[in-house]
């Protein structure tokens, strides 16, 4: 009995650290997807799109198989909040590429709708990894997330020249908050059976 418990315990610790390493991975890959955006306006020789499109299907894959191992090991749903926040800025990515070609007063709302709806349901879900993980990072993260989101806001919607305050101040927010995520994931030790 003894040596099935410790069995239990060890498979357990395993699959947290498994679910941390893939955390981190994801997090990084993110991270850099995000970040590498504001380099290419910066260096137009980084203007192909096809290291933020593999960047983005590593985060997102790394991110699957993270909450899939997860969410047995604990009562709270990870899973849904973490599709709705894919599908909603998939189909965000989908409409800025017709924006592109198509811009109008419709297409912006609906960008930007869809833009609010996967910040809310990325918000949520870091905020129950905080729960599940006992780790406040996450909730640190969410409220620079957030911050970091107004300030993409005001940035476009102020106009911000590239290279004015408010363009480096929208950098250094997101940056800081991207951070604060791969520093949550690094963190993970354990995870409660909360519900």
């Amino acid at each position: 009995m003894r040596e099935n418990e410790q069995n239990l315990t060890e498979d357990r610790a395993q699959t947290v650290n498994n679910v941390r390493n893939l955390g981190f991975l994801a997090a990084l890959c993110m991270s850099l997807t995000i970040l590498s955006s504001y380099i290419v306006v910066f260096s137009p020789q980084f203007q192909d799109r096809n290291h933020w499109v593999l960047g983005t299907i590593g985060t997102i894959a790394c991110f699957y198989a993270a909450f899939k191992a997860l969410q047995p090991l604990c009562e709270i749903n990870l899973v849904r909040p973490f599709h709705a926040s894919w599908i909603f800025w998939v189909v965000m990515v989908a409409t800025a590429y017709f924006k592109e070609r198509f811009y109008s007063a419709e297409f912006m709302l609906i960008f930007f709708t869809l833009f609010t709806l996967s910040a809310i349901s990325w918000t949520i879900l870091n905020f129950r990894l905080a729960r599940v993980t006992q780790n406040q990072l996450f909730k640190i993260y969410v409220y620079m997330f957030i911050l970091s989101v107004l300030s993409g806001y005001i940035a476009v919607f102020a106009k911000a020249q590239i290279g004015s305050a408010l363009h480096w101040a929208n950098i250094l927010i997101t940056a800081t908050s991207q951070g604060l995520l791969v520093g949550a994931w690094y963190d993970v030790d354990d995870v409660d059976d909360v519900d």
